[in-house]
């Protein structure tokens, strides 16, 4: 069978694949192909014998574990047998992932430091930025430190303005400061600075930033996609720009929930808690929010909730655009913010992408069946003029479900982004076996230089055709035809999956 034939078999079971209710059926395989569909698996089912299997190595929150174990995943805990069809967790070494077969699956890309550590996001970017400076225009202006502490030492005596300093690999807002001099930090040791936004956009006087959250499958090519709904995170302090006055106060200037959390202003759910923490939940701090009415006007000095969904916050704009500068008046608010922010997605991931392959290569990743997906965190703030500005990538974003809102947003989340990876394995004789290492696809030859498509680039096409049946609540941003010139390797796959 040619692999057009295979792809157009695949195609026809996109109809079929929107009418699956995902969260509540029993787990599925495509036709002719071995891909889990997620959703709820018999336990008692007297067919299947052996069940595919989880790994967990590092903290893992509730909600993570119980969307696996309804899908019929079995725990194990011997790292050495390597038998495990999915190993969830922390990073992993290069030799970890070399000793992985084709068709097991790590929560994490080798290279991605390069996207989610606050120092290599704001070098990358910044030199995307002289390549392609009206492209590259939706970061703070950034200076990397100790490399930068001259410049921005200069910097600070030509402008009477505020900084932000955060540590390169912190995270949850710690060892967050606002600063206006170099005496304030240590700018010998690894960090960021970047010039403090002045115009946030404010709602009822409280900034807030977006957290949108985006799963990358293959980084050889690049193929990411972005989930329809993420969150909205308020500050719980009436927000003023910053003086030596307010500077030390944080629960004004930030966003983090562990930082608001402790506020006596922080609002939140009144409803029951859905799940409790426990001590292996994530290492990110859960986050226990509310929703408000996205069709209520911006008129009151009441401070609404701590926490909206990002579609709540979309129609809540579309509502009150008095919020925003005079000069900004597009035809829909919804639509001009959703496209800003995939194209900053898109870019910041084709500038992080160098990285992902030269790492993936020397970890042996990128081979079919695939090993390795990215999960992360986008946060975005938006500011008054309706332009946006990329905070910074998390590499774990939280799963932690305090609230129904918390549990209704990330497990359709997750058994949307199980469903669209795809678990690999073969069921034979009632059982689920894990892939064997020496089986699966590496190939030399991965792009092609004559206009004909490698042998490679045959199963990229094939893995966005299987991908696009089960995208689900997920959009593809990349591959895009907008995009091709930035990765030259890649001009006749692109063209093949955009054209024919």
């Amino acid at each position: 069978m040619t692999v057009i034939t295979k792809i157009s078999s695949r195609m026809q079971h996109i109809e079929d694949t929107k009418k699956m209710e995902i969260y509540d059926p029993l787990i599925t395989q495509t036709p002719g192909n071995n891909i889990y569909r997620f959703g709820q698996l018999n336990p008692t089912n007297p067919n299947i014998k052996v069940y595919p299997r989880i790994l967990y190595r590092g903290p893992t929150s509730r909600i993570i574990r119980e969307t696996f174990a309804k899908a019929g995943f079995k725990v194990i805990t011997n790292l050495d047998s390597g038998k495990f069809n999915v190993c969830w967790g922390t990073p992993k070494s290069k030799d970890f992932i070399r000793n992985m077969a084709p068709g097991q699956l790590l929560n994490h890309l080798p290279g991605q430091e390069s996207l989610t550590r606050k120092d290599n996001l704001a070098s990358t970017l910044q030199e995307f930025s002289k390549k392609y400076p009206e492209q590259y225009n939706f970061i703070p202006l950034s200076f990397v430190m100790p490399e930068d502490s001259e410049i921005l030492k200069r910097h600070m005596q030509n402008n009477n303005q505020y900084y932000i300093h955060k540590h390169a690999c912190a995270a949850r807002g710690e060892g967050i400061s606002l600063i206006n001099s170099l005496s304030k930090f240590n700018s010998k040791k690894a960090a960021v600075v970047q010039e403090y936004i002045n115009n946030p956009l404010l709602i009822n006087g409280y900034k807030f930033d977006l957290r949108i959250y985006v799963v990358v499958t293959s980084v050889d090519p690049l193929i990411a996609y972005v989930y329809d709904e993420g969150l909205a995170r308020f500050a719980t302090e009436p927000w003023t720009k910053p003086t030596k006055l307010n500077s030390q106060k944080k629960q004004m200037h930030l966003t983090n929930y562990s930082v608001n959390k402790s506020s006596k202003n922080f609002k939140s759910n009144s409803s029951s808690v859905v799940q409790e923490v426990d001590s292996q939940d994530s290492i990110e701090f859960d986050e226990d929010f509310q929703d408000i009415d996205p069709t209520q006007n911006d008129t009151s000095t009441e401070q609404l909730s701590s926490k909206m969904k990002f579609s709540d916050i979309l129609q809540y704009l579309e509502n009150n655009r008095q919020l925003f500068e005079n000069s900004y008046n597009p035809e829909s608010v919804s639509e001009s913010i959703t496209q800003e922010l995939h194209r900053i997605i898109k870019l910041t991931l084709i500038a992080a992408n160098t990285q992902f392959v030269t790492q993936g290569t020397s970890a042996a990743a990128h081979c079919f069946p695939r090993k390795c997906f990215g999960f992360y965190g986008f946060d975005v703030m938006i500011l008054n003029d309706g332009t946006l500005r990329l905070i910074e990538v998390n590499l774990c974003p939280a799963t932690g479900t305090s609230t129904t809102l918390d549990y209704e947003v990330k497990s359709k989340l997750l058994n949307n982004m199980f469903d669209l990876i795809g678990i690999n394995a073969q069921f034979k004789n009632g059982k689920y076996h894990v892939p064997k290492t020496g089986t699966g696809e590496y190939m030399k030859s991965k792009y092609s230089k004559d206009g004909n498509l490698t042998d490679y680039e045959k199963c990229c096409v094939a893995q966005i055709a299987d991908e696009n049946s089960r995208k689900n609540h997920f959009i593809r941003l990349l591959p895009d035809k907008q995009y091709t010139n930035l990765i030259e390797a890649h001009k006749t796959l692109y063209s093949y999956v955009f054209e024919k």
